[in-house]
């Protein structure tokens, strides 16, 4: 009778992940979880729930949970690649809605573009009570990471990005201060209707934004009249008994 080939030790993990983790430890396209699978060479590794299920050696086992634990805490495990970079970048916290974007669409997209982590606070607190700048976390191959830096650079200047928003253009306006009010209107009504009539974007520099000129976003056409009908405004500010001369006379 032939002797049986012993039977190779398989052994089971199994990883509570918290709901706001499951999204990093998946990775854009479920890529972190599957790079794991494939350096530590493990049988499976599934997502369930909340919780990551780990099968195969032992040893193979104790790396991928090892690999998995590092990415919970940091964001990134070195196993990612050759090559592989972690660097941080500095942005205004007023910032961090748009590079968040409607329930993470926007900064969703980079990672899936590029293939990288990117690890920024939640915005839970009120405008205001939040520090000036916070600090933004970019994991993956160096060259990608770069890449992302330059995205989230471009966003908190102009707004926009080719890879987040395709086929947006931004056109700067520099604006004195005291002609705010008449493209803004009474309580922001006019920079409503800038924005819906011709559906682009307007945003109005602060102490806290890195470009300090009015900065109209979207497509090219619609941001061209939105311009024309800004500059119309401004032109009839400085008119005798325009809406901002009593502001100007105020300074």
């Amino acid at each position: 009778m032939a002797d049986e080939e012993p039977k190779q030790l398989t052994s089971v993990v199994e990883i509570n992940v918290p709901d706001n983790l499951l999204g990093v430890v998946a990775g854009p396209s479920d890529c972190t979880i599957n790079l794991i699978k494939e350096k530590t060479d493990v049988k499976s590794i599934n997502i369930e729930a909340n919780v990551v299920r780990i099968e195969g050696k032992p040893d193979a086992v104790a790396l991928a949970q090892q690999a998995v634990e590092e990415v919970m805490q940091k964001g990134f495990t070195s196993l990612m690649c050759c090559g592989f970079k972690s660097d941080e970048v500095e942005v205004p916290s007023i910032s961090l809605p748009d590079l968040m974007g409607k329930e993470g669409c926007i900064v969703n997209v980079i990672m899936e573009a590029l293939l990288v982590q990117i690890d920024m606070p939640e915005v839970t607190v009120p405008a205001g009570s939040c520090p000036k700048k916070t600090t933004v976390t970019v994991a993956g191959k160096a060259e990608n990471v770069e890449m992302a830096k330059n995205i989230l650079n471009d966003i908190v200047m102009y707004y926009h990005h080719e890879v987040t928003h395709p086929g947006w253009v931004h056109e700067d306006i520099e604006v004195e201060q005291w002609k705010y009010k008449c493209i803004t209107g009474e309580a922001g009504s006019e920079l409503q209707h800038i924005e819906q009539n011709y559906k682009v974007r307007m945003r109005i520099p602060s102490d806290e934004t890195l470009n300090k000129n009015v900065v109209v976003v979207g497509e090219k056409g619609d941001v061209d009249q939105a311009v024309a009908y800004i500059h119309n405004l401004l032109a009839k500010a400085i008119e005798p008994g325009g809406q901002g001369a009593s502001d100007k006379a105020d300074d």
